[in-house]
């Protein structure tokens, strides 16, 4: 009986080891064989539903030329205020149009944004940088919350935007906004 009882201390540790690698063993066998069996169950589910054919007899798929291609990407203008207003929803503000360009009644790259009077606006404290910019956006401050943010991205004051009140005088553009609201 003793020398049962030492065979069992010496090697407990060995047993018990054994033991745990055996469940753990069980244990990922069966998870396994439900993770590959899974591909099998979509294929089932889609043999019950198969696809219904989209029916496209009603909608035109013949190609039309388009006649306003914008070859330039960067000539977009994602924000287009609605019929009658000006960019920000105040009348105040407008878009200051380049000297030099080509066609004076369209917008080109050397057009800045600047503010036609002075405009007081609250920043709320714990607001983010795209907050900040709705907010200006809004109160007509800026003419896009996308310019803003890559303008303060630009001059590496994204992180430095602050929270209060600030007064943007008349004539100003969205770098002055910038380093208005990042102090």
């Amino acid at each position: 009986m003793k020398k049962i009882k030492d065979l069992i201390y010496d090697y407990n540790d060995i047993l018990l080891a054994l033991l745990i690698i055996a469940v753990a063993g069980a244990v990922i066998m069966w998870r396994v064989n439900e993770i590959m069996a899974y591909p099998a169950y979509l294929q089932g589910i889609a043999q019950d539903n198969p696809a219904k054919d989209v029916d496209f007899t009603g909608i035109d798929l013949t190609q039309h030329p388009v006649d306003d291609f914008n070859t330039d990407p960067e000539d977009i203008n994602v924000d287009v205020p609605p019929d009658g207003e000006t960019p920000g929803g105040d009348p105040s503000t407008e878009p200051v149009q380049d000297p030099n360009a080509e066609n004076p009644g369209t917008p080109s790259s050397g057009e800045k944004f600047v503010t036609a009077k002075d405009i007081e606006v609250t920043i709320p404290r714990g607001s983010t940088g795209a907050q900040i910019a709705e907010i200006l956006l809004k109160n007509g401050a800026i003419d896009s919350s996308e310019n803003f943010i890559a303008t303060a991205e630009a001059k590496k004051k994204a992180t430095k935007l602050q929270a209060g009140t600030f007064k943007i005088p008349a004539g100003s553009t969205v770098e002055d906004v910038v380093n208005i609201i990042a102090r």
